[in-house]
């Protein structure tokens, strides 16, 4: 999947006993889905939540996706598809290209997983994550303010 960094946001699934980013990538999707690799030339679209997939696999073969194949359970959505059909099905599952440029073993992604976002306490309080205090993003603040008035100054002189 890191072939699609910079269209796409591609995230990585994160062991959550060490927080490590793992090989499994994935294109991050609206209503928390994901597309990930199935094989060399399929793709899959997971959804963890109900939804008529059906109708759905229907509108994506009258779209022209390819090799279309539905194995959705009661609880979830899980449709494979050619890859050469990526850019029909990624639109239509709202697939997310902001942070497209962020790399998947980013931190950023790991922020933006649900099971981290219920957890984050635990992880802080066994050391494996880490925020920066009010003091430390006040440096921050301060250093990027600088910055930008350096750069008005120099524009002036200009």
């Amino acid at each position: 999947m890191n072939s699609y960094i910079g269209k796409w946001r591609v995230s990585s699934e994160f062991d959550r006993n060490n927080l490590e980013a793992l090989n499994d990538t994935f294109i991050v999707c609206g209503g928390n889905g994901q597309i990930y690799r199935y094989s060399k030339n399929i793709l899959a679209y997971y959804k963890p939540r109900r939804g008529n997939s059906e109708q759905f696999t229907n509108k994506l073969i009258d779209m022209g996706v390819k090799d279309v194949k539905n194995a959705s359970s009661d609880g979830d959505v899980l449709i494979y598809f050619s890859e050469d059909s990526l850019d029909i099905v990624a639109e239509e599952v709202n697939a997310s290209t902001n942070g497209a440029d962020i790399k998947p073993s980013s931190i950023k992604n790991l922020r933006k997983l649900k099971w981290f976002k219920d957890n984050k306490q635990h992880y802080l309080d066994i050391g494996y994550y880490k925020e920066l205090s009010e003091e430390e993003k006040e440096v921050y603040r301060e250093r990027f303010a600088s910055y930008i008035n350096k750069d008005k100054s120099e524009q002036i002189l200009e």
